[in-house]
């Protein structure tokens, strides 16, 4: 995939580093956002200016709505039905 930004490479770096965190959740479990933001860095010098505290704090919320989403999502499933009662586990 080729990820364009005409304004410098924030916004394409966001996308990068989101999708990393979304692929590192789907697969581990668990993600460390500023090791991913950090080797995002690495990999494009100056996609983050010394990741900035906006675009950090950004990533931060998507990760967590993605986890909320994913809680709502294992809640709703029918495997799952049966080991929840009222939000906790049986």
């Amino acid at each position: 995939m080729i990820v364009h930004d005409p304004l410098g490479g924030a916004t394409s770096g966001l996308f990068c580093a989101l999708t990393t965190l979304s692929s590192l959740l789907e697969e581990e479990g668990a993600v460390d956002v500023y090791q991913v933001a950090r080797m995002t860095n690495l990999m494009r010098p100056g996609v983050f200016n010394d990741i900035v505290r906006a675009q950090y704090q950004y990533l931060c919320r998507a990760v967590l709505s993605l986890v909320s989403s994913q809680d709502q999502r294992a809640l709703q499933s029918p495997e799952t039905a049966d080991l929840y009662h009222w939000g906790r586990p049986a």
